[in-house]
């Protein structure tokens, strides 16, 4: 799929490969779908201030569990 997508055509690709074209598209097709789906819930996806909080919220876990080890007796 990266030879599609780095601009080859579908058919090329899949002469090239040896494959039926129609599978070569429906893989390139559920690729982009799949891809397009992950990002919604990804770090990429988001803007710097959504990953700063996100950071932020990870650090006071961490320093929560922390300051209740040394709670303990």
């Amino acid at each position: 799929m990266a030879l599609v997508v780095g601009g080859k055509e579908i058919n090329e690709v899949a002469r090239d490969l040896g494959i039926p074209h129609q599978s070569l598209k429906q893989w390139c097709m559920r690729a982009k779908a799949d891809k397009d789906q992950t990002q919604v819930g990804t770090m990429d996806g988001e803007s710097a201030s959504q990953r700063e909080i996100w950071r932020l919220s990870q650090e006071n876990d961490y320093l929560r569990r922390q300051r209740d080890i040394l709670k303990k007796p």
